[in-house]
């Protein structure tokens, strides 16, 4: 978990163990899976088997919306129309660089931060 990356992405997966220049297709092997589609893997992990993942997001944590993004928030119990943002504070950071927090929440210097 001491992990310094110069890329938020790349950093994403190491903090799950992994080592991939791929961090979309990582997402999927963190969960055990073997998919070059980690979208549509995404929801099979999840026990779901849809083609449409963004939607499938919603469902699994019992969500009924057009707007995944925005179900994001409200599946952690969070009020927002800034989903991106709202990813920080879910994890009680606050920040408006949710990409560039991402590896701060998890005690990664990320050193490419946008200010």
């Amino acid at each position: 978990m001491n992990t310094s990356t110069s890329h938020t992405y790349d950093n994403f997966s190491t903090v799950s163990s992994q080592s991939t220049s791929h961090i979309y297709d990582n997402l999927s092997t963190i969960r055990g899976q073997s998919t070059s589609h980690t979208y549509d893997n995404l929801s099979r992990v999840r026990g779901q088997s849809t083609s449409h993942t963004y939607d499938n997001l919603s469902r699994v944590r019992g969500q009924s919306t057009s707007y995944i993004y925005d179900n994001l928030s409200r599946v952690r119990g969070q009020s927002t129309s800034h989903t991106f943002d709202n990813l920080t504070m879910v994890r009680g950071q606050s920040t408006s660089h949710t990409y560039d927090n991402l590896s701060r929440v998890r005690g990664h210097p990320g050193t490419f931060i946008q200010p």
